[in-house]
C-alpha cells in the first residue's frame, strides 16, 4: 500500500499542486480532463495535510510530505480565517494569476455555506502531534471558538449559510 500511496502523493504534486498569488498560498486544484487544471479546491481536501503528515511520520527523510502538509494546512485555515465569521466556505477558488489584482481565495456565491465539516480539524490534530507545533493548537481553538460562536445551537450546532456574513448565520 505504501507504494500506491507515494504514487498517489506523487501524482497531486506533479499534476494538481499550485500556487496562489498573491499571497502564495499552495493548494490542490482539480483537473477537468488530462489538459484542463480548475483552481477549485472543496473543504474536503482539508484531510490531505494530516495524511501526508501521517505518512511523513513513517518515512521522515520524505521531507517534502511534511513540506506539503504544511503549506497545505496553512491554506485551508486561511479559507477561515479570510472569512468574517472564521469558518471555512465548503469550495474556494484560488487566483493562479501572478499579475492579477484579484484575491488570493476566491469564494463564489454558491459555495458560502459551511457544512461543519471535520477534515481541517482532523489535519491540525495529526499536524500538532506529529510535529510538536503549538501554532496548529492556536488555529484549533480559533476554529473551535468560530464554530461555538456561529454555529452552535440550544441542543447542538448547524450548518451556517454564509461565512462571509456574521451578522446573519441562518442554518443552511
Amino acid at each position: 500500500f505504501w507504494d500506491d500511496w507515494i504514487e498517489s502523493i506523487e501524482g497531486v504534486r506533479k499534476h494538481l499542486w499550485r500556487v496562489a498569488y498573491p499571497e502564495k498560498f499552495y493548494f490542490v486544484g482539480e483537473l477537468m480532463s488530462m489538459s484542463t487544471f480548475s483552481p477549485k479546491m472543496d473543504h474536503l481536501a482539508c484531510f490531505l495535510p494530516g495524511n501526508m503528515a501521517f505518512g511523513w511520520s513513517f518515512r521522515s527523510d520524505l521531507s517534502y510530505l511534511l513540506d506539503m502538509a504544511k503549506e497545505l494546512t496553512k491554506t485551508c485555515y486561511q479559507m477561515y480565517v479570510k472569512q468574517s465569521t472564521g469558518l471555512s466556505p465548503e469550495i474556494a477558488y484560488f487566483n493562479i494569476d501572478s499579475n492579477s489584482n484579484e484575491s488570493t481565495i476566491i469564494v463564489r456565491a454558491n459555495d458560502i455555506h459551511n457544512l461543519l465539516r471535520p477534515e481541517f480539524i482532523e489535519s491540525l490534530y495529526y499536524m500538532y502531534h506529529l510535529t510538536g507545533d503549538k501554532i496548529y493548537q492556536e488555529w484549533g481553538w480559533n476554529v473551535f471558538q468560530s464554530f461555538e460562536k456561529y454555529t452552535r445551537q440550544t441542543d447542538g450546532y448547524s450548518s451556517i449559510n454564509d461565512v462571509r456574513n456574521k451578522e446573519n448565520v441562518r442554518p443552511r
